[in-house]
């Protein structure tokens, strides 16, 4: 992704528009792929992603990985 966005990638890549094709391509291969496993573990992406912001608090709650 760094070659194909000339040395640097911007935060929330996939978030954008404006990004070439073969990024857009791996950006959607990498979606498809963490959803695959997330599902395959018994989880929805949303209970994934609550999960997720909730261990990102400041500071980092007791019950998870550190």
């Amino acid at each position: 992704m760094k070659r194909l966005m000339g040395g640097t990638v911007p935060e929330s890549v996939c978030q954008r528009g404006d990004i070439p094709p073969k990024v857009r391509e791996i950006c959607d291969r990498f979606e498809k792929n963490s959803r695959d496993i997330i599902q395959a573990n018994g989880m929805s992406v949303p209970k994934f992603n609550e999960i997720t912001r909730y261990c990102q608090q400041s500071p980092k709650p007791r019950d998870c990985p550190r």
